[in-house]
């Protein structure tokens, strides 16, 4: 609710510019998301997801308390020390943001572990070990047949819907975020712009109450997983160790080779040998294999096998995460892009014209609602019907989780394309001589607010293949141990994009003339949306060979899957 419109409270009652407000939005927002990384640490090595959830919302409420009674100091006089509310109000937040680390990295990851008890069946049942409730059995007289095909087709089937629940499962918890943005967008963004800050944001903080209280009457229904050991240690103890003795990964590759040339004995040759066999036997001896055709990383001299110190599987653990860590840049950049929507498409819609019909002043912050609505809209009809669709036996080709992403970069880079020609044109308007309310030395043009509306659409849009297939992912690929602070690293990324993205915004306003000045029609704003979406163009095209690469632990992607359809009878007891 606070972000929703926290540019405008700056700008307004604070007195900050657009690039001043621009960063430090950013930056609050990056810190939101970097606090992420020791609420999933202290999940996983310390306290548990529904402690490290409960105590995180308690602080986020009293941040959240002391924001909101700030606000009413507005409205109650004008005679204010405007220094020492600035820093209470910037301490507040950033507790606020503190405890928002404590949720945001285990609330997700936290609903999906309760999807256990929807487990349609035992993963590890064992078919040797006299486990046979998953086989289809027959009777005939003495003749007792046990048909495993159809078992088999039946794990399949369950772990296909098992990866679909997940999938669904993160669509609809993306959904719920946005119907309560919704709610900030309208209804809060209404009342901070047109009646006062003091009542807009004690909404939230009224929210936020409910949720502890509710949170806590629920909680003996919860369930948790539970680890005998942090993999947080394993993690950083295998890491440790493979880069003391990377060099050995060398030796490795050298001793394959050895074994393979000595594997050969010495022939001798006839007459009657054949001349193409004795060729194909020297290439064969001849042959050296590398690390990349040997699969050797620097992360296997600790297996046990090369005679590290690590079980072998726990290692493989250990290589997942590191492959799954590769994405983390393409997510960063990702982000830089995005953030021009939280900060500078508010600016831009500064100096549009935003009144309507008998004088009423359109909420700029409310076209965020063509965002959170293309987002509630599309949700359903991809996890109803177009999904199951693509990822039915029947398709050609399964819609997995990176192809996903890959689509949802296209749509933000394509945003940014029409954000940028939407200020050209917007600059090419009259300007009225009409104060915006967002600064009243700037003045708003012709052109209206809400052909803005494509461009938020857009974003969304961007927002449900790529953000929300995220969370799924990096949540998914993770050891079950270490979930929360991978799932918290991808949030981390976010911060990082917020940070990097101000950082860009600095840089361009140091141009002559400057690209995002205090007044846009002096400044060439189009150039800055061009640029990103020149960034992300840029990314998608590193992101495609790279992603086609990797591949997913077993059974959390519906694009490696083949349900099985044959029904075999293999064992037949007289």
């Amino acid at each position: 609710g606070i972000g929703s419109s926290l540019t405008l409270f700056l700008r307004s009652k604070l007195g900050y510019t657009i690039r001043d407000a621009t960063v430090y939005t950013a930056i609050w927002g990056a810190f939101a998301t970097i606090f992420s990384l020791l609420g999933g640490y202290l999940s996983d090595a310390r306290l548990g997801r529904k402690r490290t959830i409960l105590a995180g919302a308690c602080i986020y409420f009293i941040a959240l308390l002391s924001v909101s009674t700030i606000t009413f100091f507005f409205v109650l006089t004008d005679d204010l020390q405007l220094g020492t509310i600035e820093a209470i109000f910037w301490v507040s937040l950033y507790v606020m943001s503190l405890g928002g680390g404590g949720i945001k990295a285990n609330v997700g990851v936290f609903g999906a572990d309760q999807l256990a008890d929807f487990s349609v069946y035992d993963m590890n049942s064992n078919v040797d070990g006299g486990d046979r409730a998953n086989l289809i059995v027959t009777e005939s007289d003495h003749l007792v047949r046990y048909d495993i095909g159809a078992a088999t087709a039946d794990l399949d089937a369950s772990e296909m819907s098992s990866a679909e629940l997940v999938q669904s499962y993160w669509n609809w918890f993306y959904f719920t975020i946005n119907a309560g943005a919704l709610i900030s967008y309208t209804l809060i963004s209404y009342l901070c712009q047109d009646v006062s800050f003091a009542l807009g944001w004690s909404i939230p903080t009224i929210a936020m109450f409910c949720a502890i209280v509710v949170f806590l009457s629920r909680s003996a229904y919860y369930h948790e997983p539970q680890h005998d050991t942090s993999m947080i240690g394993q993690f950083v103890g295998i890491s440790w160790f493979a880069l003391k003795h990377r060099k050995r990964k060398q030796e490795i590759v050298k001793d394959f080779n050895q074994n393979i040339l000595g594997s050969f004995q010495p022939q001798t040759t006839s007459s009657t040998t054949n001349p193409d066999e004795n060729d194909n036997d020297n290439d064969e001896q001849g042959t050296y294999y590398d690390d990349n055709e040997l699969n050797v990383t620097w992360l296997d001299v600790a297996k046990l096998q090369y005679n590290g110190e690590y079980d072998n599987e726990l290692v493989e653990e250990v290589k997942m995460v590191y492959s799954v860590f590769g994405f983390l840049p393409f997510m960063t950049l990702y982000w830089i892009v995005y953030a021009a929507m939280n900060s500078l498409f508010y600016s831009q819609g500064c100096q549009m014209n935003y009144m309507m019909a008998d004088n009423f002043a359109f909420p700029i912050a409310t076209l965020n609602d063509a965002n959170i609505i293309i987002i509630l809209i599309l949700v359903p009809i991809l996890d109803r019907c177009i999904y199951p669709c693509l990822n039915s036996p029947l398709s050609c080709c399964r819609f997995g989780m990176l192809k996903k992403i890959g689509v949802g970069y296209f749509f933000l880079a394509l945003a940014m394309v029409v954000a940028g020609l939407v200020e050209v044109w917007r600059k090419s308007t009259t300007t009225f001589d009409i104060a915006s309310t967002c600064d009243s030395t700037v003045y708003i043009s012709d052109l209206s607010v809400l052909w803005q509306i494509p461009q938020y659409l857009l974003v969304g849009t961007s927002e449900v293949f790529a953000s929300i297939t995220s969370l799924e992912f990096f949540s998914g690929q993770a050891p079950d141990s270490m979930r929360s602070i991978v799932y918290a690293l991808n949030l981390v990324v976010t911060g990082i994009g917020f940070l990097l993205a101000a950082l860009l915004v600095f840089i361009v306003d140091m141009f002559k003339p400057q690209w995002i000045p205090p007044d846009l029609d002096d400044g060439h704003l189009e150039y800055y949306y061009f640029l990103i979406a020149a960034i992300m163009i840029a990314t998608l095209i590193a992101f495609i060979p790279y992603a086609n690469k990797y591949e997913y632990r077993a059974g959390t992607d519906v694009s490696t899957m083949e349900l099985s359809t044959k029904y075999k009878p293999v064992i037949e007891v007289e």
